[in-house]
């Protein structure tokens, strides 16, 4: 349409056609003012086609991005889970294996009163205590070499820990050859001083019939009181459970002064099991600090 206006006005400027030339003159420019809006409007347009596809394009690659970082984060989140599970889980067989050593060191209940950081230091007024101390441990000691001592005891004091576990007793220490057991302690027990006094022959019946190659024939005196203890954790690295007091004293004193093939025994542990076993008085003796005391022995099992 442009082009016929643009025909007509040169045709009537050409012919001298004043009036027409006018006229299509401003149809010219009114042509050519709206193909310069129309152009004008198409590049307003297609900047905004090209605004909204940048915004879209933009969106789509934050929404992707999102997508992206999340799932990292979710990776990161299950990885880190899972490595906190993994801790907590070698934590806990730790404490675990932890918790074992300590059973095997001291009572189960003792340790139990540790984890709650609760102080032990507990008075027991009725607890069986046994002393089991090796005949010629210092001349064997002497002539043999330390490890095959070590090796020795170790077998001798294996049996006696089953012996224990059988019993019911506690085993409280071991000093180097010298074993230390009572009963009616930590937890309460019945026949603590009977069970006490069957440990020690099973103990006797296993060192009698039990073949220790080079070292021949291997003996412990026996010691056995009832009575009054204090017992608790001794320092907080290497901890121990121990007692202390007189019963334990006079228990080591008998064990001292026994003959090897006896178990000597005072008359409070007489008193408990007179009614169960043989028992042969030894007289009225006078032990250091503790004045005289009637002891007596052991010697079969059974009335």
């Amino acid at each position: 349409m442009y082009a016929v206006y643009v025909t007509k006005l040169e045709l009537f400027i050409e012919t001298s056609n004043n009036d027409s030339s006018i006229k299509y003159l401003g149809k010219v420019i009114q042509t050519q003012d709206s193909l310069f809006n129309d152009s004008k409007q198409k590049i307003i347009n297609d900047l905004e086609n090209k605004r909204e596809m940048a915004i879209k394009n933009d969106q789509i690659e934050f929404l992707e991005l999102k997508n992206k970082t999340n799932g990292q984060i979710i990776i990161i989140s299950s990885v880190g889970l899972l490595i906190l599970i993994g801790l907590v889980f070698i934590i806990l067989q730790e404490r675990k294996k932890s918790e074992k050593i300590l059973k095997n060191i001291m009572p189960a209940s003792v340790v139990n009163k540790l984890k709650h950081n609760e102080d032990i230091n507990e008075r027991h007024s009725d607890v069986t205590i046994v002393i089991l101390d090796m005949v010629h441990f210092t001349e064997r000691s002497i002539k043999t070499d330390p490890s095959k001592m070590i090796g020795l005891l170790n077998k001798i004091f294996i049996e006696f820990d089953k012996l224990c576990e059988k019993y019911d007793l506690t085993k409280i220490k071991t000093d180097a050859d010298s074993y230390l057991v009572a009963g009616n302690l930590p937890l309460k027990q019945a026949n603590h001083t009977i069970n006490a006094i069957d440990f020690v022959l099973d103990a006797r019946k296993f060192l009698f019939t039990t073949d220790f190659e080079d070292f021949g024939r291997v003996q412990f005196r026996k010691g056995i009181h009832v009575g009054f203890v204090v017992a608790g954790v001794i320092g907080e690295k290497r901890q121990v459970y121990d007692v202390l007091g007189d019963t334990v004293n006079i228990a080591s004193i008998l064990e001292k002064t026994s003959d090897i093939s006896e178990i000597h025994k005072t008359e409070e542990v007489y008193n408990k099991v007179k009614d169960r076993y043989i028992i042969e008085a030894r007289g009225n003796k006078e032990f250091k600090a503790y004045g005289n005391m009637n002891t007596y022995y052991k010697r079969e099992k059974g009335k």
